[in-house]
């Protein structure tokens, strides 16, 4: 006899954005040889998954997933990825729709000869060379960030030079005795990180912290081949996807209505490619169960059937895969059962950055549940309530938050009133966590 849970787990990890359950085998192999590479930095890897999703080869179409990933390959300077790009910006797909940020990208890439490009600025009446050197978004954001560290106020770290960032960049440069112009460029940046101790290519991470990749596995599963339907399953995988990848600089694979060989597939691949310092989250979305004979946990995929255990997803089992990933840090976050060990010291540093070096330190393997009988489709709301707050959570505008805040913020007045279903922050002892650690995430902008 079991007990038939909804069931929503999230591990932070960092994976890319959303990838259809319904390519072609032929797709799908393309895409299994394209994201390692990808998720590595490969300008060429990241530029064809962004043609894909544009045009809908062998995936969904999705043109906010092919922003993404051309914004990524352009970052490293790939000319055809500046062009897609600035196409993306001049049309508004997949991005609000911003002329001159669309005619900066084309500028990038006629300076390397692009002719299309050169073709479009000379079509818009811009110049296709010439001039200062351009300012790209990822490097506004970089120095708006560096220099509010500094003690300056260049306005909200958004990627767009307005007259408060100009006038930083100003101060900082006559201070500095630079030229004083008031623009981004790569000297200005090197003296940033320079008086910030800010490492290189890595905006946003505290002083002397370890910057690797965040990555993210995003399930939800709602349309079940044997059991009923969870209405909110799909949108709460897809809102939580979202969040971490806009707010936290997250690569997260989204997988709707996985099978139990797909969702198995997917966390191995993503696990074996991480190295030390990256970040992990899972989040599951769907229906879960402890087996009243064996008392082992489990999650149910697509293909699960009640009479046969073969297409269960086994808690063990995911926890087997965290204890031999190399990355350090691994949140699980679940609307469900899942079998952690016991709770831990909650004292904080009183300095966000000094916390956060201190929890970076340490191995981190955790599990936030919500409570065993926590529904997933209550009411009319569109999203879960417990995925409600977590997405929620990510919205808050800390520079920092950590897996002990995300639990506060998803503890309710009557989870605090006590009860079996309060929601707890668990160690997976067993999969390597290290007293004293907990999961951090950096947020883009702060």
């Amino acid at each position: 006899m079991k007990r038939l849970i909804p069931a929503v787990l999230l591990i932070l990890f960092a994976v890319s954005p959303a990838i259809a359950q319904d390519t072609s085998k032929g797709a799908a192999d393309v895409l299994r040889l394209l994201l390692p590479f990808a998720m590595q930095g490969s300008p060429d890897e990241q530029f064809r998954l962004g043609t894909m999703f544009e045009n809908g080869q062998g995936v969904q179409m999705d043109s906010v997933q092919a922003a993404h990933w051309y914004r990524k390959a352009a970052d490293a300077g790939h000319a055809d990825a500046q062009y897609r790009l600035g196409l993306l910006y001049l049309s508004g797909n997949g991005v609000a729709r911003d002329p001159q940020a669309a005619d900066n990208w084309f500028r990038a890439a006629a300076r390397q000869g692009h002719a299309e490009a050169r073709q479009q600025l000379s079509q818009r009446g811009g110049p296709p060379m010439g001039g200062p050197a351009m300012e790209t978004p990822p490097m506004i954001r970089e120095a708006q960030t560096l220099l509010s560290r500094l003690g300056f106020d260049p306005g909200p770290a958004d990627g767009m030079a307005g007259g408060k960032t100009r006038d930083a960049i100003r101060s900082y440069q006559r201070i500095k005795n630079m030229t004083v112009d008031g623009r981004v460029d790569e000297s200005l940046l090197a003296a940033l990180r320079r008086d910030s101790g800010a490492p290189a290519g890595r905006p946003g991470m505290p002083p002397g912290a370890n910057a690797g990749r965040s990555v993210a596995l995003v399930a939800g599963v709602g349309d079940y081949e044997a059991y009923g339907r969870l209405r909110t399953a799909e949108a709460d995988a897809r809102a939580v996807a979202q969040a971490l990848n806009q707010d936290y600089d997250f690569d997260s694979r989204l997988l709707i209505n996985p099978t139990r060989s797909a969702f198995l597939d997917s966390l191995r691949d993503i696990l074996r490619g991480l190295d030390a310092n990256d970040r992990f989250v899972l989040y599951f979305a769907g229906h879960g169960f402890v087996d009243d004979w064996t008392g082992e946990g489990f999650w149910l995929a697509r293909d699960s059937r009640a009479e046969s255990v073969a297409n269960w997803i086994a808690h063990d089992t995911v926890e087997t895969m965290l204890r031999a990933t190399k990355a350090r840090h691994v949140l699980v976050i679940a609307d469900s059962h899942f079998a952690g060990t016991g709770h831990r010291d909650q004292g904080r540093d009183p300095d966000t950055w000094q916390r956060a070096r201190r929890m970076m330190e340490k191995t981190v393997r955790e599990v936030l549940v919500s409570g065993a009988q926590a529904p997933a489709n209550h009411g009319r709301a569109p999203l879960s309530p417990f995925a409600r707050r977590v997405v929620d959570a990510l919205d808050r505008r800390e520079p920092v938050l950590s897996a002990e805040e995300l639990l506060d913020a998803v503890i309710t007045r009557d989870d605090r009133r006590g009860g079996a279903s309060r929601p707890a922050l668990l160690d997976l002892n067993d999969a390597g966590h290290q007293a004293g650690g907990d999961f951090v995430m950096i947020r883009r902008r702060h």
